[in-house]
């Protein structure tokens, strides 16, 4: 071989490894920006949900204005159609808050 089909074959591998180099960089890059994006878009993780099992006599609506004043959620009804238990959940903790409503309601953690 002679110098000169050498030096183009070095250039030929130089200019392969800087292709592979910028490839490289280029792959790192996009990751490095996706992991940026999926940070900044992904969602806050929500806050750890406590659920209640309420009792009371007054039916759904008084679950659900005792909910308005807790902030809680009704999740739903635990006895079909009788409609004195109910599933409630809240990042609250209900046992303190409800104390102010012995006489109607009583909260039980499941």
């Amino acid at each position: 071989m002679t110098l000169e089909g050498n030096h183009k074959r070095q250039e030929t591998n130089n200019l392969i490894a800087g292709e592979t180099h910028v490839v490289a960089t280029m792959k790192r890059t996009a990751i490095i920006f996706a992991l940026i994006i999926l940070t900044v878009v992904a969602p806050n993780p929500a806050a750890a949900q406590n659920r209640y099992i309420v009792r009371t006599t007054g039916g759904l609506s008084s679950v659900l204005n005792l909910c308005n004043l807790l902030q809680c959620q009704v999740q739903g009804s635990l006895d079909g159609p009788v409609g004195q238990n109910f599933l409630v959940t809240s990042s609250n903790n209900l046992l303190r808050r409800s104390a102010a409503f012995p006489p109607v309601f009583t909260t039980l953690p499941p």
